[in-house]
């Protein structure tokens, strides 16, 4: 099914089936949206962009997504790789 809409009309954003379970139920859809942005590696000035929202709006996002799923700051690792991990483990691939 999701082959055929795809296939269809491949730019139309889809919600994952995944994101109401574990953490990811404490996002918003908008949160979820700008998860799967940042994991698909796009910058935070074209979120915004499409969003039609300032860069820090998405940043703080970003830093409320982090907070709701328990990754913390630290000055050794980027945050947003750690967020596409965890958009991996919640899509049920372990990387």
């Amino acid at each position: 099914m999701q082959i055929i809409a795809a296939a269809t009309n491949p730019l139309k954003k889809r919600k994952a089936d995944w994101s109401k379970t574990h953490k990811f139920q404490s996002l918003s859809d908008i949160q979820i949206a700008i998860l799967i942005s940042v994991a698909d590696g796009i910058p935070t000035s074209k979120i915004a962009e499409e969003r039609g929202v300032s860069e820090q709006a998405i940043e703080k996002t970003i830093a409320r997504i982090c907070k709701n799923l328990d990754i913390p700051l630290h000055k050794d690792k980027n945050q947003r790789v750690q967020i596409v991990r965890a958009f991996f483990y919640g899509a049920g691939k372990e990387i």
